[in-house]
């Protein structure tokens, strides 16, 4: 593992195991300018420029060894560091966070299935939320993205500029792009 992973697994580590009330912005510069960005990025975008009321995560579970796979760590720890990332930097505001939905990496079926229910059972309309498709692995992306393919739903992606290579600028901002194919369903 090398040794900016090894950096970022400590502060999450830390994150997750701290105090709540004891928690700075410092805690979480090391989670800037890695993939964990895009989410807290987004977080706060919906929050001081737009309206957020309600989170929900889907993040996957560790991954067992087996003879013909080494495992992985799974994404579905990233729920509460989201939560915790939000409560430090906003803590005079009120969002629901509802509990990780744990969806295993890979399975795009499940996770259409799961964004399907969270847009049916939220008690808000399906215009009002928005599925982030940033994160993850692209199959699990494109699994997000067609459980937004019903007339009112919309996702979006974390945008950011690019250097020549397509890799994120350090310095450069991250606003959402919303899409919503509704007009290209229905004609």
């Amino acid at each position: 593992m090398d040794l900016r992973k090894q950096v970022v697994q400590a502060a999450a580590n830390w994150i997750l195991r701290a105090d709540p009330g004891k928690l700075s912005s410092a805690d979480f510069a090391p989670l800037l300018n890695t993939n964990l960005e895009p989410g807290l990025r987004a977080l706060e975008w919906h929050l001081t420029k737009g309206r957020l009321e309600h989170c929900w995560t889907v993040g996957s579970p560790d991954e067992p060894a087996s003879d013909d796979h080494p495992g992985a760590v799974g994404s579905a720890w990233l729920g509460e560091l989201l939560k915790r990332w939000y409560e430090c930097l906003y803590p005079a505001t009120a969002v629901t966070f509802h509990a990780t939905l744990e969806v295993p990496a890979r399975n795009y079926g499940q996770l259409w299935d799961t964004v399907d229910r969270i847009f049916r059972g939220a008690s808000l309309k399906p215009e009002h939320v928005i599925c982030d498709i940033t994160g993850g692995l692209k199959l699990m992306s494109i699994g997000a993205a067609l459980a937004c393919l019903e007339a009112g739903r919309t996702m979006q992606y974390m945008d950011s500029a690019r250097d020549w290579k397509g890799d994120p600028v350090q310095k450069g901002q991250m606003e959402p792009v919303l899409i919503d194919i509704t007009p290209y369903l229905v004609s």
